[in-house]
């Protein structure tokens, strides 16, 4: 069971990054900081394809793409906040010594999913009412080490 089965269907390019993001979160929370980073960023580049409202500019780091104010403007502020948190911490995951904790990925692990319900309700095709859901934290997998005493 995950908190990324809304998912499957519709946004096949996303679902194993956001799974893996969930799977991580006890086992290698750095990991897991570093994986939602680069599904955000994922994310952001294909609105950019997609939106007919936003045109890529020249520098496509991810801080400038999501400080763009037509991006700004499509996401809203709340959305723009749960992404920027996730750049941050993906950043010190991926550049810096401090330490990464379990409820630092977890944290990064529920904004994940909001961006990507966001992205789910926000964009596709389907007519269909989409349902309220919400992050469940039983669901990320509790991984043992897998290393022996000896």
């Amino acid at each position: 069971m995950s908190n990324f089965n809304f998912l499957h269907d519709d946004w096949t390019e996303f679902v194993d990054d956001a799974r893996t993001v969930e799977k991580l979160v006890r086992f290698d929370p750095r990991g897991a900081c570093a994986r939602a980073r680069y599904l955000v960023e994922q994310v952001v580049l294909w609105m950019y394809e997609h939106d007919e409202d936003l045109e890529l500019p020249y520098d496509t780091s991810l801080y400038n793409i999501t400080n763009e104010m037509a991006f700004k403007k499509i996401i809203g502020y709340t959305v723009y906040e749960k992404i920027k948190a996730i750049r941050k911490m993906g950043n010190i995951a991926l550049h810096d010594s401090k330490r990464v904790t379990e409820n630092d990925a977890l944290r990064l692990c529920r904004e994940v999913f909001h961006v990507m319900y966001w992205l789910y309700r926000t964009y596709t095709t389907d007519e269909q009412p989409k349902p309220e859901i919400d992050f469940e934290p039983d669901k990320i997998p509790i991984v043992e080490s897998g290393r022996r005493e000896i």
